[in-house]
């Protein structure tokens, strides 16, 4: 069938002039679109530029404009994503940048078994931004750190996007046979694997060790010297002894067992040293005042194991007088050697393989803490400092 006699447009910017591509198909020079005639003698467009309809010949030029345009727009976006803080919603794995971990739990101090090199080990507090922005939720990380060379060890997540407000790690607890266990949401309890550097969750490993625990546990308590209190879910009490790996029912059961294993202990009674003796079969003791002659002021004992015994105490009976850290001779009482009086809390002293670690917090107004590396002597050799807030 004959077409019909008319001028043949392009479809997208009316223009007749054009170049043949083949039959009944054609290029638009002004535009650059591509179009052809249906059997109806309809002009259909194929593809056209949006960008280009009144400029003939300017396709190319166009072209490069767009893409310019478009890489100057994507380098906006991204100016902007990374220089102004947004209050979208973020992902809920976004990590937010505080001070390296934005809070902290228990630390302690001790001697890697396996390199015989000391290692404080920080369990922090990684903030997760979640809904609506919010700081819901925290990874817990088990940090490693090297106090002499302060270089970080190993980073561990212990657990993923806990509740932050949950109440997480309680203190860690050392034992007679050096064995150093924590717990965690009172009802799950950790080991410290002082040859890997590790927190080994032990839960399921004495459930399934001793029968008297198969209901589940309820609660794990630092209350008793030697022994872990555990309640079960039915609400049954037992006392387990890390340093026998044996299980109690009650605290006289183990009363022979924890003598045997601590035959005395030390304690300041009203400002005086008392060095006080287990009495046999029962949970008595008799006392020996060490150094009568001499008051110890708010002391407080931050280690005693063997033949070592430390207490820091405030050099006068004032609470705002410096604190001395002091070495005493667990038989006589005397004074080994002193650390100087300052502005000071001792936390923790741990005996390492040439002298020891001492955990410290300054009281001065500055709010740092950190450790102290000793010698036998008692002469500070490192000095690993956290600053306030870190």
């Amino acid at each position: 069938m004959a077409k019909n006699t008319k001028p043949i447009v392009c479809p997208n910017c009316g223009s007749t002039s054009k170049t043949d591509v083949k039959t009944d198909q054609f290029f638009c020079k002004s535009c650059g679109s591509h179009y052809f005639l249906d059997d109806e003698n309809v002009n259909v467009n194929i593809s056209y530029n949006h960008n280009n309809i009144s400029k003939p010949g300017s396709l190319k030029n166009a072209s490069i404009g767009v893409t310019i345009f478009l890489l100057l727009f994507g380098a906006f976006i991204l100016a902007f994503r990374f220089f102004i803080p947004t209050h979208t919603k973020a992902q809920k794995t976004d990590a937010v940048e505080l001070n390296f971990y934005s809070g902290y739990y228990s630390d302690i101090v001790y001697k890697n078994t396996a390199t015989n090199k000391p290692v404080f080990l920080r369990l922090g507090k990684e903030f997760l931004r979640g809904v609506d922005d919010k700081l819901d939720l925290v990874n817990i990380h088990a940090l490693y750190i090297d106090p002499i060379s302060k270089a970080i060890i190993k980073d561990d997540v212990v657990f993923e996007r806990a509740k932050r407000l949950d109440n997480g790690f309680d203190n860690f607890e050392k034992f007679s046979d050096g064995t150093v266990y924590i717990v965690y949401e009172t009802s799950t309890l950790f080991k410290l694997d002082m040859a890997n550097n590790k927190l080994v969750n032990v839960t399921d490993n004495l459930i399934k060790q001793f029968k008297e625990l198969a209901g589940g546990i309820a609660e794990f308590k630092f209350d008793s010297d030697e022994l872990i209190e555990i309640i079960t879910n039915d609400g049954d009490k037992f006392f387990f002894m890390p340093a026998k790996n044996a299980m109690f029912k009650t605290l006289d059961d183990a009363r022979e067992v924890v003598n045997q294993l601590i035959p005395f202990t030390f304690n300041v009674f009203s400002g005086e040293l008392i060095k006080e003796y287990k009495i046999a079969g029962t949970w008595r003791t008799k006392s020996e005042h060490l150094v009568p002659e001499r008051k110890f002021f708010e002391a407080r004992i931050t280690y005693q194991q063997d033949s070592l015994l430390f207490i820091a105490s405030h050099t006068v009976a004032s609470s705002q007088s410096p604190t001395i850290l002091q070495r005493i001779d667990i038989n006589t009482g005397k004074v080994m050697w002193s650390l100087p009086a300052k502005k000071m809390e001792y936390r923790q002293v741990e005996k390492l393989e040439d002298g020891f670690g001492v955990k410290y917090y300054v009281d001065d107004g500055s709010y740092t803490s950190g450790v102290y590396i000793l010698s036998p002597e008692g002469k500070i050799v490192h000095d690993y400092v956290i600053e306030r807030g870190k």
